[in-house]
């Protein structure tokens, strides 16, 4: 990885924990005091997170595809979110391996990497890709794999709609059921 770009990395591995976002029952969990520490550090975090936002896309933008694929795959969460962003909006072939592999290990931009990849891959490896998003825990990408079945129509997979229509994520399920249902009629 660049090694610029490895510092901000590092910097962004030591704010994760705080940054990133913490589930209602976690907060809940937490004593008044517990809680006001949080929401420092998080306030503390915040302004880190923002005052090198800019410096790693200024290092970001001069990289090759090929130190883009590197620092993404060596990446800690916030840095990779970072890259896959930019992956996404300056597109390159060389990416396509990249973001396949995003999708598969549930990294938290591939959902970005979905729809880029309608664009480019044959329909079998994106139905195939779209499966394998909608197995995963990842809320984004899950919500993205149906909204993308849902625009390129693709009533291969309604089956795995009726096992997600049981999906303890209820914005999942009810999207799960809406999708079923306008493929089926579509496609009766």
């Amino acid at each position: 990885m660049h090694p610029e770009l490895a510092k901000i990395d590092e910097i962004y591995r030591s704010i994760e924990g705080v940054v990133l976002p913490k589930s209602i029952e976690y907060l809940k969990s937490l004593s008044q005091e517990e809680l006001a520490n949080y929401a420092k550090a998080r306030n503390t975090a915040s302004t880190i997170l923002t005052d090198t936002i800019s410096r790693s896309f200024n290092i970001i933008q001069n990289l090759t595809s090929v130190e883009i694929i590197e620092a993404y795959t060596e990446a800690g969460i916030i840095l990779k979110q970072k890259l896959g962003g930019y992956m996404y909006l300056h597109f390159d072939q060389a990416f396509i391996p990249t973001m396949i592999n995003g999708i598969k290990n549930g990294d938290s931009s591939a959902y970005l990497f979905l729809g880029r990849l309608s664009e480019h891959l044959p329909r079998p490896e994106l139905i195939s890709l779209i499966r394998i998003a909608l197995d995963l825990k990842e809320r984004r990408l899950r919500d993205t794999a149906l909204g993308f079945t849902e625009q390129l129509k693709i009533t291969e997979l309604i089956s795995e709609f009726q096992q997600l229509e049981t999906d303890a994520d209820i914005n999942i399920s009810e999207q799960a059921k809406r999708v079923r249902m306008i493929l089926e009629t579509e496609n009766p």
